[in-house]
């Protein structure tokens, strides 16, 4: 091996943080920063990367409740997490090799001061940021983090993923901004997913072992069906199709339409796939009385389609 190699090899490993094959099974903590517990697009990504990867928990950071009484008279939608909030978050987050962040452009400034708690209890822990925030506005989430998503998630994971756990290059995995010494590595985004994709997704995460931090107990615990009736009330909340031809100015959809044209076409999966989702979460929590379609062009579906929906 020539000089330059060695060196060349020297400094990936240096970037990698030492990772080799040789080390235990690559631990994953998954965590979303939001506002209450609807996060769809984090319970479909987190429900794929579970199915993938066995060794990974997945945590809700609810930064407030919008459909409590109290939340609706005082109109305070975000409530301020004190350094203590901050620390045992990170504590909790810190004890994983790899770590996925998501949020909206609301709730970031929290994720950053986690992420700077992380940094100073395990500074080896590589950190992914995700969500609307990161795609929307990566330049930002890049600051922070050591890897940023820039487009749908799941299938860009799992190469990632496969890539970091072998010790391999993964700085030229699609679909994610890289963070290296003082330059940013901006690869191309994966095509979005096909409707087939979509129909052998699982269904998204829904009281599967996930755990919640209970801020006014400063203690993470599991999650169970009274959190989701606190959060959530007596909806379940979902979106089937992804897509919207309008670029809209307060929408991120016109942001999306930028990175990929194919943003403009409605997708979805089958009819008996959403069917069989409303039913796994029916047959989970029987208090559900409402579903929420969080569909940008729900009503812009096929009419066969929709009439096949509506006959399930």
């Amino acid at each position: 091996m020539t000089a330059l190699n060695v060196q060349k090899k020297n400094e990936f490993n240096k970037f990698s943080k030492s990772l080799n094959v040789e080390k235990k099974s690559i631990s994953l903590r998954l965590a979303c920063v939001e506002d209450g517990l609807d996060n769809i697009g984090f319970r479909k990504f987190s429900a794929y990367v579970k199915s993938i990867h066995s060794n990974t928990k997945t945590t809700y950071i609810p930064t407030g409740n919008h459909r409590s009484l109290i939340t609706t008279l005082t109109a305070k939608h975000i409530v301020d997490f004190s350094d203590t909030d901050i620390q045992k978050v990170a504590k909790f987050l810190a004890h994983a090799d790899l770590i996925g962040l998501s949020s909206m452009t609301q709730y970031s400034p929290t994720v950053h001061r986690i992420i700077a708690e992380i940094r100073s209890i395990n500074s080896e822990a590589f950190i992914v940021y995700g969500g609307i925030h990161a795609i929307i506005h990566p330049e930002d989430a890049i600051k922070h983090a050591d890897a940023v998503c820039t487009g749908e998630g799941e299938f860009a994971f799992k190469t990632f993923l496969e890539k970091f756990k072998s010790g391999e290059d993964f700085t030229n995995a699609p679909s994610f901004w890289f963070k290296k010494d003082n330059n940013i590595i901006k690869n191309r985004n994966l095509p979005l997913m096909t409707p087939q994709e979509m129909d052998k997704l699982p269904p998204l995460t829904y009281q599967d072992d996930e755990i919640i931090y209970d801020q006014n107990k400063e203690e993470f615990k599991s999650i169970n069906h009274n959190n989701f009736i606190e959060f959530t009330g007596l909806a379940y909340n979902t979106v089937w199709s992804i897509g919207c031809p309008l670029m809209c100015t307060y929408c991120g959809n016109s942001k999306f339409i930028e990175y990929d044209g194919g943003y403009r076409r409605l997708r979805h999966s089958s009819p008996r796939t959403i069917i069989d989702e409303l039913k796994r979460a029916k047959a989970k929590h029987p208090h559900i009385s409402t579903i929420v379609f969080h569909d940008d062009s729900f009503l812009a579906l096929k009419y066969e389609v929709l009439e096949e929906f509506a006959k399930l």
